[in-house]
């Protein structure tokens, strides 16, 4: 599947797919409010719906030479601040679409929590010194494991300085069927008027 388009519809259009495929209901946002491209529902009879909402981001993919290309087949980065998913809450999943170095899909899709997606982009390198921006960077290692680099110098080996492995969230769908904390009896009945108004009910 090649890129045609505006990148981040392209990659909402591939991850509302794949989130149909693993037994979802996907829902777009036209309007981007906290976070939120994409609306999950699951009803699995007798229990009541199960909803999971899922900010989407694209990401294009580099061959690359020199040092990191003597641990990885190609990358991709784009940049993030410390202040994105910060207000994390625990129905909220990132779920991150990359291409292969030819910019074609090919079943890349990564998932991760809010707070650890959060928490990844702290421990990112800085993109420009003075500013809160991040160099957000996956690189995929030649025996097919992912690695979120953590230094933008050059390196000789490829360990916990260098980067952390996050292949786990490699298409891990299975992390959305964990159980939701349940919030405090008045916050719930405050979500789901909140879901009436909007007509997600």
């Amino acid at each position: 599947m090649k890129r045609v388009g505006h990148q981040e519809i392209h990659g909402e259009n591939i991850a509302q797919f794949e989130f149909s495929q693993a037994g979802w209901n996907p829902f777009k946002h036209y309007v981007d409010v906290d976070q939120v491209d994409l609306l999950l529902r699951r009803r699995t009879p007798p229990n009541p719906p199960e909803y999971r909402e899922v900010q989407v981001k694209w990401c294009r993919s580099w061959k690359i030479s020199g040092w990191r290309g003597e641990f990885f087949t190609h990358v991709s980065w784009r940049n993030f601040t410390t202040e994105d998913f910060a207000d994390h809450r625990p129905e909220l999943f990132v779920a991150f679409v990359k291409p292969n170095a030819e910019q074609i899909y090919t079943g890349d899709i990564f998932i991760f929590r809010s707070r650890d997606f959060h928490e990844l982009i702290l421990r990112c390198p800085a993109f420009k010194k003075g500013t809160n921006r991040r160099y957000f960077e996956l690189g995929q290692h030649h025996d097919g494991r992912w690695f979120l680099l953590l230094k933008r110098k050059t390196s000789k080996h490829l360990d916990d300085e260098t980067g952390v492995e996050i292949t786990s969230a490699w298409r891990n769908f299975d992390l959305l069927d964990a159980p939701l904390p349940k919030p405090p009896s008045g916050e719930l009945r405050v979500k789901q008027a909140e879901k009436l108004v909007e007509g997600k009910l």
